[in-house]
This record gives C-alpha cells, sequence and structure tokens, in this order.
C-alpha cells in the first residue's frame, strides 16, 4: 500500500430536519452522537440525537417540544442520502456535567391513539382483514402480503399495538408501524428476500454474531380440536431448512427437542398455518 496514498475512506452524511426545517448545520458543532435504531418487529423504531449544552441554549430557548417531529436521512458523501423516517419526540434527557442533553423519537408516535386500551371482537375474519381493520381505525396505510388464514373469534382486551403485536408473533410476521403505514411481512419471505445492502466485515467497526443450536427443535407438533369431527388433530413438521453447521461426529443440525404446542382454532388452514410460521423460520444465523 502506498503510505503517500492512502486509500479513500468514505464520510458519512446525514441531514436532520425538526418540523420541516433542515437544522442539519445548526446542530452541527453541538452534536455527540446520533443513533437510529430500526427493529424487525415488535418495537418502534426509534432515533437518539446526544448535543452538548454548555451554554444551556438546549434548557431554554433551544428546548425541543414533545411531540414535534425529526426525520433523518443519512448516507455517504457524494452518493444519495437515504430518509429512514420521520419520528416524534417523546422524550429529552439532560445530563450533567459536562451538560449534555439527548432527544429520543419514536416512529409510532405519541400524537395517534396506538396506546388506548381497546375492547373489542373479531368474528369470522382472516388475519389480514383484522390487520386492514386496525390500520384503518388508525388511519393507516397496511403494507405487505399477508396470507388469507382465516380465525373465527378473536377478542382484544390491549391497545392496537399490544394487539398486533402479539397476534404477528403468533403467526410469525413481522409487524411495526412506520410513519403512516403499518407494516406486516412474513419472516419466511424476508428471510428468502432480495438483500437491500451488502457488507463485508472489513467494512464494520465491529460485529458479534452467535450460532445456537438449543433454539432449533427437531420437530414441532401442533395440535387442535376440530369442533365438526369432535376429534383431536395432531400436525408435525419436521425441521428441514436449519443452517446450523452439522456436527463432525454426528452431522447434528437441530436439538433434540420436540416444540409442541395446544391451541384454539376451528380450522385446519388456521392450525397448519401457526405450524408453518412456528417451524420454517427457526433457522440459526
Amino acid at each position: 500500500m502506498d503510505a503517500l496514498n492512502p486509500p479513500h475512506t468514505p464520510q458519512a452524511r446525514f441531514v436532520l430536519t425538526y418540523q420541516q426545517r433542515n437544522i442539519t448545520r445548526d446542530i452541527s458543532e453541538h452534536l455527540l452522537s446520533l443513533t437510529y435504531t430500526d427493529h424487525l418487529t415488535g418495537q418502534a423504531d426509534s432515533l437518539a440525537v446526544e448535543l452538548e449544552d454548555t451554554q444551556g441554549h438546549w434548557r431554554d430557548t433551544w428546548y425541543p417540544g414533545h411531540g414535534d417531529t425529526l426525520t433523518l436521512a443519512i448516507g455517504w458523501e457524494g452518493a444519495p442520502i437515504r430518509t429512514l423516517g420521520r419520528l416524534q419526540i417523546d422524550e429529552v434527557e439532560l445530563t450533567g456535567p459536562p451538560s449534555t442533553i439527548t432527544i429520543h423519537a419514536l416512529a409510532t408516535g405519541i400524537n395517534d391513539p396506538l396506546r388506548t386500551l381497546e375492547h373489542r371482537a373479531y368474528e369470522n375474519l382472516t388475519l389480514a382483514a383484522i390487520a386492514q381493520q386496525i390500520a384503518t381505525r388508525q388511519g393507516l396505510t397496511l403494507v405487505g402480503h399477508i396470507e388469507p388464514i382465516p380465525l373465527d373469534r378473536l377478542t382484544q382486551q390491549d391497545t392496537d399495538l399490544t394487539f398486533l403485536r402479539d397476534l404477528a408473533a403468533t403467526y410469525d410476521y413481522a409487524f411495526k408501524i412506520t410513519g403512516q403505514q403499518l407494516v406486516f411481512h412474513a419472516i419466511s419471505q424476508l428471510a428468502n428476500a432480495t438483500p437491500v445492502a451488502t457488507h463485508r466485515l472489513t467494512d464494520l467497526a465491529n460485529i458479534h454474531l452467535r450460532d445456537q443450536i438449543k433454539t432449533l427443535p427437531k420437530a414441532i407438533e401442533i395440535k387442535h380440536k376440530d369442533p365438526v369431527k369432535k376429534q383431536l388433530i395432531t400436525y408435525t413438521l419436521i425441521n428441514n431448512q436449519t443452517v446450523a453447521a452439522p456436527s463432525s461426529a454426528t452431522q447434528t443440525t437441530t436439538s433434540a427437542d420436540t416444540q409442541k404446542s395446544r391451541q384454539r382454532s376451528t380450522t385446519t388452514e388456521q392450525t397448519q398455518a401457526h405450524g408453518v410460521f412456528q417451524g420454517c423460520c427457526r433457522v440459526a444465523v
């Protein structure tokens, strides 16, 4: 390598907008860290902007308003930047000395009634129809493909966020709310999708990977009672999609466990969907 001509190191670039006003230049001299967390499912994406505040501006005239919006775009210098989302300020954290302020914002904002406790019943609807009904009630656009799984009756006694999170987890869907979109995707489809970005190990400052076999059951056993035939129906799915490295001695790729589940369901489609979604994605990373 030529020491006089070191390889070019790309420079990160970001644009931060507060209430539709670009404040990137205003905060640059105060910025200590900027952290954006994109959760796959179950939690809202979040943003934390840490700023030094030795002069006290952020505690006084620059103090941000709760519920105000932050929009973040990031990328590399000389390349198009990508907008990550529009988030609402949920928390302002002050520490010192030295005096700092951290602004926390959530993609699932505080200005919508997503966390209001609801008591509702859903009868003879599919999983997709229930998700659509909640999306419509919240003024959101449902995004993603949901299999037509029939559900005879469900009772909601939680907030819409909690109810959808638990329902998605039951059938192994990724669920979250981003901006004005309610996102539902089958984990199996995401696992087979084309990567949106590729990072080499040499591109990363640090990395932590775990390869564990105890979470990979040998089989999934689902039981349900057929209300028409008055029979207990059992489905067993053998896990054949694992990617664990086989043992050099026994070629083992799963644990010896069988994951068993009993559930209330009135259709074969519902039970099979529950079993398939439980078993299809128990893979090692």
